[in-house]
């Protein structure tokens, strides 16, 4: 019994050995180097059921694919990367009397790729004809620049050229803004299909999203301002269906200071600036500040007028509030950066604190520049004129000391000095009964008018 055990355990070992010196049939792909801009042709048995070539693109650019077969039916190919990544897996149809074509076109980063065709099934043969040809692209974009922590400089006013491969589907730019201004973008893109720009600012907010169609041999521009404060911008192009939409576009970022001069914060009255008379301010909205605030103190009881000519874009809002926070007045002024618009509205009020707060109607999209003025009667001069008769011979009142006092009579108009006192008086002819003379007081502040009626 033990013999017979033995027996069956030798040649069980037999048959063990000779099952692992039998190597199941089976056809090794044939990989071939493919020179740039050429042509092959193979032919698909089932015995001979895949072809694969090698190629190497020294730098990025557009590479197509031909693929031309008269296989019987169908036949696969793929392409792929260097790391064996499957960019492109297809079917083509055809058969000896008609053949099948197929061209793809894929923009790549310099690398090693795979064309590999392959017999759809058993039986499945034929001849195939692969060309390739490929075109280098020039770009100015550095990498890696995917993101905002390796994001590329841009630089104001230089033009850079892109380019969204396979491989590389976004590139990010960092723009500095030294001041407040307006950022103006133009994005031509030569991008197949849709890509997107984004900017954001340094916390990752979305200021602006745009999304653009355009084909390789029709391009699509994309041209917008945009007003910012002072800091760090990112402006990124990106593949909106990776990583199909692919090709090359231009960047171009162009920057003009606002030359504002209201000191930030000012976004409320706790921290208001403080606003001279008679001394005009710029100010400007922008997408992250769409609200000024002034202070305005009144000594007396004055007539106060806000003199506001906005560019900004759309619609301005004016506001004056009391002490206390209450609303006094609301203006709407509608303008452009070409087309100012203008308000100029007088209120009479007590003495006291106020403020003015100057608005965008629509926080992101109502920004730009303005020019504020306050105006208050109590800093122009006093005026008076004394009465006037046919009898008289001389002008004579009283107005701030060393104001200038012009005096006009009939067609002509004449000037005089006060003396320290504020006094003045002017030698004249006498004038007729009804006729009107008119004198203005005028310092550096403005002028106060007064029309004297000549009587018996």
């Amino acid at each position: 019994m033990k013999q017979v055990i033995q027996k069956w355990i030798s040649a069980a070992l037999v048959v063990l050995v000779c099952l692992t010196l039998i190597q199941p049939v089976t056809t090794q792909a044939q990989e071939n180097v493919m020179a740039l801009n050429s042509k092959v042709t193979g032919q698909i048995t089932d015995t001979n059921k895949v072809f694969t070539y090698k190629v190497t693109l020294p730098k990025r650019g557009t590479l197509s694919i031909d693929l031309k077969s008269w296989i019987d039916s169908i036949v696969d190919y793929r392409i792929l990367d260097n790391q064996g990544t499957e960019i492109e897996d297809a079917s083509l149809y055809g058969d000896a009397l008609t053949p099948g074509r197929e061209i793809v076109t894929k923009r790549f980063e310099a690398g090693v790729y795979y064309v590999e065709i392959s017999q759809w099934s058993e039986g499945h043969t034929g001849k195939f004809e692969l060309t390739n040809s490929f075109a280098e692209v020039s770009t100015d974009d550095r990498e890696p620049n995917n993101g905002t922590s390796v994001a590329q400089p841009l630089t104001l006013g230089k033009k850079v050229r892109g380019f969204i491969s396979v491989q590389d589907e976004k590139d990010v730019y960092r723009v500095v803004l030294p001041k407040a201004g307006t950022l103006s973008i133009d994005w031509i893109s030569n991008i197949s299909g849709t890509a997107e720009l984004y900017l954001r600012n340094e916390l990752n907010q979305v200021i602006r999203h745009e999304q653009m169609n355009s084909k390789v041999e029709s391009s699509n521009r994309y041209k917008e301002p945009i007003d910012l404060e002072p800091g760090t911008y990112y402006i990124e192009i990106e593949d909106w269906d990776a990583p199909n939409n692919t090709g090359k576009y231009e960047l171009l970022a162009t920057f003009v200071s606002a030359n504002n001069r209201e000191l930030e914060p000012n976004n409320g009255t706790t921290q208001a600036m403080p606003l001279a008379f008679y001394k005009p301010l710029t100010g400007f909205l922008s997408w992250s500040d769409t609200e000024d605030f002034y202070k305005v103190r009144l000594p007396k009881a004055s007539t106060l007028t806000i003199d506001m000519n906005s560019f900004v874009q759309g619609i301005a809002e004016v506001e004056l509030y009391d002490e206390n926070y209450k609303r006094l007045m609301k203006e709407y002024v509608y303008g452009s950066a070409s087309s100012p618009g203008k308000s100029v509205e007088s209120l009479k009020l007590k003495s006291g604190t106020y403020y003015v707060a100057v608005k965008a109607w629509d926080a992101k999209s109502n920004t730009g520049k303005y020019s504020l003025e306050i105006k208050s009667s109590h800093l122009l001069p006093s005026l008076t004129v004394n009465g006037l008769t046919t009898r008289s011979t001389v002008i004579k009142g009283k107005t701030a000391k060393y104001a200038t006092v012009y005096f006009k009579i009939g067609k002509k108009t004449y000037t005089r000095k006060a003396n320290s006192k504020g006094d003045y008086s002017f030698k004249m002819k006498k004038q007729k009964a009804g006729s009107v003379i008119r004198v203005t007081a005028k310092n550096k502040y403005g002028s106060t008018v007064k029309q004297v009626t000549v009587k018996k």
